[in-house]
């Protein structure tokens, strides 16, 4: 299978249609979808897998769910479904943390 190839700015676009980006990763959530993510003030819910815990402050610039817990996973969902100002928060401080800590 060959490689997939994004026109420059379609994956702004994609992202700027999410409300939150999730990471389902077992082995690691640090990569580059997360953090593009958060670069565009995304809130994230992910696995607490691989390094991310060294990224994200909890409830402050993302959320991290114990590794495999699904079900505390759709209650973080839920919470930031029907909290929109946690949201915002938390997606603002993540765009803070990647301008900060990985610019």
């Amino acid at each position: 299978m060959g490689r997939v190839s994004w026109r420059k700015g379609e994956i702004l676009n994609y992202l700027n249609l999410a409300d939150v980006v999730i990471g389902t990763s077992l082995k690691s959530n640090l990569n580059r979808s997360i953090l593009e993510a958060m670069a565009v003030g995304k809130p994230v819910v992910v696995f607490d897998s691989g390094r991310i815990g060294n990224l994200i402050r909890q409830m402050e610039n993302g959320i991290l769910v114990r590794s495999g817990d699904t079900h505390e996973f759709a209650e973080r969902l839920k919470e930031l479904y029907f909290n929109s100002e946690l949201c915002k928060n938390i997606g603002l401080n993540a765009r803070k943390t990647i301008i900060e800590e990985r610019s």
